[in-house]
């Protein structure tokens, strides 16, 4: 299921899932409050990543250490990665890139780890642009 190693394609698709089901464009920060939801689900549920990312502890709470830095614009992104799915907006906000994606666009993503992600919408997809409840 999960990954060892980092993951940006899989993480890209991830957030482009969140994405696509939130309105096509969020405030970053609440972005990488799911994905790190998302990872920590998976954790807890399987004993695997999702993403294979590394959790770090920041002022507004935990974050996924590489994927902050790629929606920081800190790292250099892959052919298919971040820079694939997500575009940087004005007021800290980013929206997908890509049009007209369905459950095929997200091949990296298993059906159990969607799953995952939907249960973390569920649960915490109403909480605030600022990444609180």
């Amino acid at each position: 299921m999960g990954v060892n190693m980092y993951s940006e394609e899989r993480t890209a698709q991830m957030a482009a899932y969140f994405l696509s089901k939130k309105g096509l464009q969020m405030a970053y920060i609440k972005l990488l409050k799911l994905l790190y939801l998302a990872d920590r689900a998976a954790l807890l549920k399987w004993g695997e990543s999702l993403t294979g990312d590394c959790f770090v502890s920041m002022p507004q709470g935990s974050v996924l250490s590489q994927t902050y830095d790629l929606i920081k614009g800190a790292s250099f992104s892959s052919t298919d990665g971040w820079d694939y799915w997500v575009r940087d907006e004005k007021n800290y906000e980013v929206s997908l890139k890509q049009e007209n994606v369905n459950r095929d666009s997200f091949d990296e993503l298993s059906d159990a780890e969607l799953e995952i992600l939907d249960g973390v919408l569920l649960e915490f997809g109403n909480m605030k642009n600022n990444g609180s409840m």
